[in-house]
């Protein structure tokens, strides 16, 4: 029982605080809402073994959805004024980073992975449901293409500290899924940005975003890497969208532009070994093979 007593102690806790209602309030707030999600109605619905009388339990589920309703209002209101404010102008570049960032502090010791940051950007940025992701090798597509997944939006906010793209530049996400990546560096920097993804529906959901967001710089388009016109990249991305010879063709397809211009390639996740070992391209960082980290690299 004593967990039970705890989970409703937590409850009233939770009720009397008005800080939570307060739109700045975000990360405590998504803290409460995961409590509300899980650990209180599972502790919640364990008092119906106990003795105790259902009506009673009935009364104390209504309470969690009341306040669950209340504190998800708060985050609707919040998710829209962010994007009034990158529809107008006001939220980008630093102003931005710093809005962000305050809303969504970094957790000491936690670095890379998903965290509050992450529900905060999805939250702002795909106010319509994401279409379902589905497995490469059912749609017929190469099964060494990697089922959709998104980048954590601290690297994201790392990949665009780091890049310091020139106006010449063009930054270009390869698997670009929802298209977070290439609107979040826009944003954050203001280079023009290109993704390029070979599901249909992730494609058009990722042009629905930039077109209701108003960014014109940052552009979309359907089909396979190996085919796709990567000509105007710079500055490329790349979550582990591809293994085996699919990434060894993408990678040389990218290291043919370096003959032409200065490339520079940001690699995440388990791709960065492979793309460490391309002899066309020298680590910006070390060490270079670590999928842990964000590794930047520049063409030779």
């Amino acid at each position: 029982m004593e967990r039970e007593r705890q989970a409703v102690a937590r409850l009233e806790a939770l009720e009397s605080d008005d800080g939570l209602l307060v739109e700045d309030a975000f990360a405590a707030r998504a803290s409460a809402l995961e409590e509300l999600e899980a650990d209180i109605p599972g502790a919640v619905e364990a008092l119906a073994v106990t003795g105790v009388p259902s009506a009673v339990v009935a009364d104390l589920a209504r309470r969690i959805r009341r306040l669950r309703d209340r504190l998800e209002r708060v985050d609707r209101a919040l998710f829209a004024r962010l994007r009034d404010g990158i529809r107008e102008g006001s939220l980008r570049g630093e102003a931005l980073r710093r809005a962000l960032l305050s809303l969504a502090p970094p957790v000491r010791g936690a670095e890379g992975g998903y965290d509050v940051l992450d529900t905060l950007i999805s939250g702002a940025l795909l106010d319509e449901q994401p279409p379902a992701t589905v497995r490469p090798e059912l749609q017929g597509w190469d099964p060494e293409m990697v089922p959709y997944q998104p980048t954590p939006a601290r690297i994201v906010l790392e990949l665009a500290t780091r890049l310091r793209p020139t106006v010449d530049d063009v930054f270009c996400d390869l698997g670009a899924g929802l298209g977070q990546v290439c609107v979040l560096v826009h944003l954050l920097t203001g280079v023009r940005a290109v993704g390029i993804e070979v599901d249909p529906a992730l494609w058009a959901y990722s042009e629905r975003l930039a077109r209701r967001l108003g960014l014109a710089d940052v552009t979309f388009f359907v089909g396979d890497a190996r085919q796709a016109d990567l000509t105007m990249g710079t500055l490329f991305f790349l979550y582990t969208p591809f293994t085996g010879t699919l990434l060894a063709a993408v990678l040389a397809r990218i290291g043919e532009l370096a003959a032409r211009h200065r490339i520079r390639v940001a690699s995440y996740g388990p791709c960065t070994s492979w793309v460490a070992r391309e002899g066309w391209l020298m680590p910006e960082d070390a060490p270079a093979d670590d999928p842990e980290r964000l590794v930047l690299f520049r063409s030779r």
